[in-house]
């Protein structure tokens, strides 16, 4: 009977540290859910801030459309041609600030 007892004792204590490693996997297990719900949370929260930027950009373009009939936003074509020759001075004094001679410059924007 001894015998029987010990080999049930041994078998115990067996399904006992079976049972804390199964506890300790459990509570890691946990963990890593909870890790995984807060970078869920802040991804759906970043989803939701773009949106709203979005949104705000849409209200926005909507806004310029409608503004745009107003004369205060149209642009004559000499005004339009001015912006892009002070555009192209500003890039052409930029590449020449950069090592660029006049000729590749003319050469690449070809004037």
């Amino acid at each position: 009977m001894t015998n029987k007892n010990c080999k049930d004792c041994i078998y115990v204590l067996d399904l006992k540290d079976d049972l804390e490693e199964l506890k300790i996997d459990v509570k890691e297990f946990e963990k890593k859910v909870n890790k995984i719900e807060i970078i869920s949370a802040e991804r759906k929260q970043q989803m939701v801030t773009i949106f709203e930027s979005l949104k705000k950009i849409e209200h926005t373009t909507e806004f310029i459309e409608k503004s745009a009939d107003n004369y205060q936003f149209k642009l004559t074509v000499r005004q339009t041609t001015l912006i892009l020759i002070i555009l192209l001075i500003l890039i052409m004094l930029l590449s020449m600030s950069q090592g660029l001679d006049l000729n590749t410059i003319k050469a690449i924007f070809r004037i």
